[in-house]
């Protein structure tokens, strides 16, 4: 058992040491304005893989990356706000993320958007809006989006 812990403690400690720089990394590319690093963080942060599990910080990093146009950070945190398991659920904030993320063609943000609409959550019900999403979802490459214009 000791000569395992002698063998297994290094290779812990490095591989906690490179998670620390990846962290590092990604905070200061954010902090310089790198979207995509901000959406790294974001992800580092709701995991909790590098950092430690922090909801507001995953927040913070993913609302920069979707204001720097990184839809996937619109994505994100628009399925954060509607989930509701790490944060309080806001749908009207999911609503108001899904938006920027496909009206800047991400399109599982079309998809999210377009469920928000067919159920009424968020936002009113409107099932021509919702059809409207799922086409430009499907069209933007998401499977979901393609499967769901179909119930139309």
């Amino acid at each position: 058992m000791d000569k395992l812990l002698y063998v297994l403690l290094p290779i812990i400690l490095v591989v906690v040491a490179l998670n620390s720089n990846n962290d590092l990394k990604s905070k200061n590319a954010c902090r310089d304005g790198d979207t995509k690093e901000c959406y790294v963080l974001g992800e580092m942060y709701i995991s909790g893989q590098g950092t430690g599990e922090n909801p507001k910080l995953a927040v913070d990093a993913y609302a920069k990356a979707c204001d720097g146009n990184y839809t996937d950070g619109c994505f994100a945190l628009g399925k954060l706000y509607s989930d509701g398991d790490k944060i309080e659920q806001d749908n009207k904030n999911a609503v108001l993320y899904f938006e920027k993320g496909c009206n800047n063609s991400n399109a599982k943000s079309c998809s999210a958007l377009a469920d928000m609409h067919l159920s009424g959550t968020g936002i009113a019900q409107n099932s021509v809006t919702a059809k409207e999403l799922f086409d430009k979802a499907c069209e933007g490459g998401d499977a979901y989006g393609c499967e769901d214009h179909n119930i139309f």
